[in-house]
């Protein structure tokens, strides 16, 4: 009788197998610095991020940016993203595309590469950053002195916050004391409120906030920035309050939240003060660089304006620097 597993078929099958087999162990393998392990896709559109890869420096042509992936993305499934010829980039974009990497991978089971800058500045900052470490990759991230590499969680980390604390104290000739713990708490109310109004039932699943810190030398500060893609907080104003702010645009409610005009909508006492203790900070210049954006609203301290802005941020993004100078013990914690 002749034994099976010498039989043709047998071994096209088993040949077909063990092909397919090495295939998957090569991708697995396949050491490169692309968001996922890279292949061939058939029809795959490449989308370009701009020059300045920046949501606060420039915010529209990005967010545009990110409008398109997720526009092409629900027709053709299969995208690459091409950062190489990002000339300037910031970490809280880094963060925004992690989420829009997510997002996209989970809601619609789209496949996506994409590759690192080639400048070596922007290059540094994005392979340093974490950012491996939350997509399909190979790549080992580097430790970074200069950068409090991406953290994520859906609860309020109090080790994580301290983490932030310290990085900036290690930076920058601040002592602790009053105005440290007072960043402390103002860190878990990001997190918190991330967590208590940012999200409902149908973007449970998304719930998560994502920070990062960045020692610029060159400027003496350290860049914070944190971020969720929850529904935003002109949507998440409590509804009692729809008919009074009825024909407000995102701007002008964000500019009411910031000024401590709004409750959150957990109704919770210890809840909302957030937001205006940061602004309190940024008027007293105790930080720096505040920017807040949410949904189609932003505030920058800056040129201290409220704009709105188009395409719609899905979220909400605070980042501020922390700046050198002295411990003010008359700062309220």
């Amino acid at each position: 009788m002749k034994k099976y597993y010498k039989t043709e078929k047998y071994k096209n099958y088993n040949s077909k197998r063990a092909f397919y087999a090495i295939k998957k162990l090569q991708e697995k393998n396949y050491k490169n610095k692309s968001f996922v392990n890279k292949s061939d896709f058939i029809n795959r559109i490449t989308v370009d991020a701009p020059l300045i890869f920046s949501i606060v420096n420039n915010t529209q042509e990005t967010l545009e940016f990110f409008e398109n992936v997720e526009k092409i993305g629900y027709v053709k499934r299969q995208l690459f993203i091409n950062i190489k010829q990002v000339k300037e980039i910031s970490p809280e974009s880094i963060l925004y595309l992690l989420l829009f990497l997510e997002k996209m991978r989970k809601a619609n089971k789209i496949k996506i590469s994409g590759n690192a800058p080639a400048d070596e500045k922007c290059r540094k900052i994005f392979l340093n950053s974490g950012f491996y470490d939350f997509v399909d990759s190979s790549y080992q991230t580097n430790a970074d002195e200069n950068i409090l590499s991406i953290k994520s969680d859906n609860l309020v980390d109090g080790a994580v916050a301290d983490e932030v604390i310290e990085f900036a104290l290690s930076k920058l000739p601040i002592k602790r004391g009053r105005m440290t713990r007072a960043f402390y708490t103002t860190v878990l109310e990001c997190m918190g409120n991330t967590k208590e109004w940012a999200y409902d039932s149908k973007t449970a699943k998304y719930a998560k906030w994502w920070l990062i810190a960045h020692y610029e030398k060159e400027f003496e500060r350290v860049r914070f920035s944190i971020l969720d893609n929850g529904k935003g907080i002109p949507e998440t104003v409590r509804k009692k309050l729809f008919e009074s702010i009825f024909g407000f645009n995102d701007s002008k409610i964000l500019n009411s939240v910031l000024k401590g005009d709004f409750r959150t909508s957990t109704e919770l006492n210890y809840r909302g003060k957030g937001l205006p203790k940061i602004m309190s900070f940024s008027e007293s210049h105790l930080i720096k660089d505040l920017v807040v954006i949410s949904n189609n609203g932003c505030y920058n301290s800056i040129n201290n304006k409220y704009n709105d802005i188009s395409p719609k941020f899905n979220g909400t993004m605070i980042s501020w620097s922390f700046v050198m100078g002295d411990d003010n013990e008359n700062i309220s914690a």
